[in-house]
């Protein structure tokens, strides 16, 4: 991670990270300025705020389809949230249908919602940004007309779409996204690979902190991180909370302190209930680090070495295959690990 903590230059942290992520999951390694670079500002325009006030809650018990938000405010008015991606498996939902909220489910992938609840309504229909969607799917702006709420402006909106939230959020109007007062998203796949989709997700999210503000986020744990110098990773998906910054109607403003937590914090829990291990981000305090205290090339290869196969080992398995191709797929798979860990 880019945070300025001096627990991701400990030695054991460091080799704990190493253990960890390799065992369980594929881990891949990037050692350019560049890359170090574009995360540091990945997590910049993703930096949180603390709301003056408010109180964070989880909702959904544990793992995945669970989310810390903002505990709603308490009040008559209508209580309405629009989930969008929830195949077979909806905790968030039913639990805020148990606390009075009108459930909008959409998601054409499942023939039906997982849980049967009067408050919940289930629409077999894909979210879509384009201008044109097509017949299977909807727009944020069709939704809204469609259940008749251009009037409310109190919505509460989880999003887990599997990378077409990027598209959604590039076409939405500042009218249709001020309609919801906190934002659940998971963002996906942040790669240092592609310089011009991650500077478009950048600009996208950039758009996004015009008129809500990051409360939260969580490292999700099913996706390969990339480990950066020094260690500190970029995570390829997200879970953020936003809440609005200003209501678009009173123009009363929602006040925000500097967020001094650390991440993860007591409420979240690992996204794989496979893998207890979370991703250490640390405190916000974000400045990256100077290039002669990261941890180098060979320094990290050489704790990555303590977790590869003897070539002794790879040798006598090679020795078993009868075919010369597959010989050499297998050999070269094996010592490509200082690059990719594969479990």
């Amino acid at each position: 991670m880019i945070f300025n903590d001096p627990r991701h230059d400990d030695p054991n942290i460091i080799q704990s990270k190493i253990l960890a992520l390799s065992h369980n999951r594929r881990i891949i390694c990037d050692f350019r300025d560049s890359a170090y670079n574009d995360a540091a500002r990945v997590f910049e325009v993703l930096k949180p705020r603390s709301v003056v006030g408010g109180r964070k809650i989880r909702v959904g018990g544990r793992y995945d389809g669970s989310y810390v938000m903002l505990a709603p405010q308490e009040g008559a008015r209508r209580r309405i949230a629009y989930s969008f991606g929830i195949s077979t498996w909806a905790p968030w939902d039913l639990e805020m249908a148990g606390h009075g909220y009108e459930i909008f489910q959409y998601d054409g992938t499942v023939d039906r919602s997982p849980d049967s609840h009067p408050l919940i309504k289930f629409h077999k229909f894909n979210i879509s940004g384009a201008a044109s969607p097509l017949k299977e799917e909807k727009t944020i702006a069709q939704i809204i007309s469609d259940h008749g709420h251009q009037d409310d402006w109190n919505i509460i909106l989880q999003m887990d779409i599997e990378g077409a939230e990027w598209e959604v959020l590039e076409n939405i109007s500042e009218e249709d996204i001020n309609h919801f007062e906190q934002i659940i998203v998971e963002w996906h796949w942040f790669s240092t690979d592609d310089r011009r989709e991650l500077e478009r997700k950048i600009g996208l999210l950039g758009k996004l902190n015009q008129t809500h503000q990051c409360i939260h986020f969580h490292a999700h744990n099913f996706a390969s991180p990339t480990v950066l110098q020094g260690l500190r990773m970029l995570p390829q998906v997200f879970e953020v909370t936003y809440v609005r910054k200003r209501h678009p109607l009173t123009g009363e403003e929602c006040q925000f302190n500097k967020c001094e937590e650390s991440f993860p914090g007591e409420l979240d829990t690992p996204t794989n209930p496979s893998c207890q291990q979370m991703f250490f981000m640390g405190s916000y305090v974000h400045q990256g680090q100077a290039e002669g205290a990261r941890l180098g090339e060979k320094e990290v290869l050489a704790l990555l070495k303590k977790n590869r196969a003897p070539i002794w080992f790879i040798n006598a398995v090679v020795a078993f295959i009868p075919v010369r191709k597959y010989r050499k797929m297998f050999r070269a798979r094996w010592t490509r690990r200082k690059i990719i860990l594969l479990n």
